[in-house]
């Protein structure tokens, strides 16, 4: 696995991930700045979540394009962790320098929507990897 490719692509996820969530954010009119994750709409945190599953099955094919990098379920799976420890430091980043911000991080931690688009994200990485695996052969 190309461990600077691989950075470099979930890199631009998180990016555009976070866009993404903006724009979520402006729609629904949620400052998340401020926010408690109790009172997000839950239709924004559907929208988020199924954006990130697309977002990271989007990167994973990218990821897959490189002639080195062998698709198949455990590079997809390896992919999907990367990208999850490298949004949460992301998160971490994001959140804790505003005010009361280590107390919103723990509270988004808390909730189930959450760790729901962890497993998605790692879901969709690994079905891309497996999936380009077959067509591969």
């Amino acid at each position: 696995m190309d461990i600077k490719r691989a950075i470099g692509i979930i890199f631009l996820l998180i990016i555009t991930a976070l866009i993404t969530t903006i724009i979520l954010s402006k729609l629904f009119g949620v400052d998340l700045e401020i926010a408690d994750p109790v009172n997000v709409p839950p239709a924004m945190w559907y929208a988020a979540i199924i954006s990130v599953a697309i977002l990271s099955g989007t990167g994973t094919i990218w990821f897959f394009k490189s002639p080195e990098t062998v698709p198949n379920a455990k590079n997809g799976f390896l992919f999907g962790l990367l990208a999850t420890t490298l949004g949460f430091i992301g998160d971490i980043v994001a959140l804790v320098p505003h005010k009361n911000g280590l107390d919103i991080l723990l509270k988004y931690y808390t909730q189930p929507k959450y760790w729901t688009a962890f497993i998605l994200i790692l879901m969709s990485c690994t079905l891309v990897g497996y999936v380009k695996s077959k067509k591969k052969r």
